[in-house]
């Protein structure tokens, strides 16, 4: 579990398995897996590149022991980039411990530490919180209702029930949505009624993922998985227009104040490799799923009141 990401640092906590202690271990790279070697006793530093490295492997100790009540944190990083974390456990004393090199489910696991400005390409649209919101005429291309990802950078000036993707402005219309939780403080994520994401503050960009697979939703945040609560209602083909900047169009009062940016609509299910390599740069049709992207609008429009779909799809707004 990761928090407290910033620039040059993280904290991550765990839970234990059956192991007398557990040795962690950070690299900054995408992949990989940490092989300690039996026997050898591993110096640890949260300075990452402090502790002890296996061998010239770039894999540097930041734990060794058994308390890491509240998490560790890890200072030193390199700024907006990928490292990897693998957690070690052993049996043994010093000098003959036996490492469980073992992967599981998110070990190693991957966290990205925040980039200079954290701020999305070239320009983006500001919302007042009253009346701005783009409208997409509904159409077939939208009515996407198994897989599906809602992609974009965002930045709240005020945080509060408000949209930043619905197809869901009516009453039994039942359509997507990723907004604001609707519960003070409004400090997360709402996708399809499910809950979650970091503690969300205003004047920070953030990129977010939300990606439907069948049944199964999961909310990416800067290139984090984070887990979703709640019950996730019924989406059905409707024939409302799609907003973005708004939830409910019904209710006239959840406009969103804020800044966003690179909205991406794809009618499939994005991997987590494909949200990260292409977060921080501009969508062409190399993309993997550039036929599935239904709608990208990057903002670059200056004057007028009409936004540019730059997907193949070329929507009206």
């Amino acid at each position: 579990i990761f928090s407290n990401i910033t620039q040059t640092q993280f904290t991550v906590d765990w839970a234990d398995g059956d192991g007398e202690q557990r040795a962690v271990f950070v690299k900054v790279a995408g992949s990989g897996t940490a092989n300690p070697v039996n026997n050898v006793t591993y110096i640890a530093n949260s300075i990452f590149g402090s502790g002890s490295e296996i061998g010239s492997s770039g894999w540097y100790c930041v734990f060794n022991g058994t308390n890491h009540l509240g998490g560790i944190t890890i200072t030193g990083l390199t700024v907006g980039s990928t490292h990897r974390v693998m957690v070690c456990e052993y049996s043994g004393s010093a000098g003959s411990e036996a490492y469980n090199v073992s992967t599981a489910s998110s070990n190693p696991r991957n966290v990205i530490t925040d980039s200079p400005e954290n701020t999305p390409p070239g320009t983006a649209l500001s919302l007042d919180g009253s009346n701005d919101v783009v409208v997409i005429a509904d159409n077939a291309s939208l009515d996407i209702t198994t897989n599906y990802t809602l992609e974009a950078w965002v930045k709240f000036n005020t945080l509060k029930f408000s949209g930043i993707f619905s197809k869901y402005q009516i009453s039994g219309a039942n359509g997507y949505f990723l907004r604001l939780k609707s519960a003070s403080p409004y400090n997360q994520f709402d996708f399809d009624g499910m809950t979650g994401g970091p503690t969300l503050v205003t004047g920070k960009w953030y990129h977010v993922a939300a990606v439907r697979s069948g049944s199964t939703r999961t909310l990416y945040v800067d290139g984090i998985q984070y887990t979703l609560s709640g019950t996730a209602g019924s989406v059905n083909v409707n024939t409302n227009e799609l907003r973005i900047g708004e939830d409910f169009h019904a209710n006239n009062d959840r406009y969103l104040h804020g800044e966003i940016d690179e909205v991406r609509v794809w009618g499939a299910a994005l991997n987590i490799t494909d949200i990260r390599n292409w977060m921080c740069r501009t969508v062409t049709n190399s993309h993997p799923n550039w036929a599935e992207c239904r709608v990208y609008m990057r903002f670059d429009d200056t004057t007028g009141t009409l936004v540019k779909d730059r997907s193949d799809f070329q929507q009206r707004s």
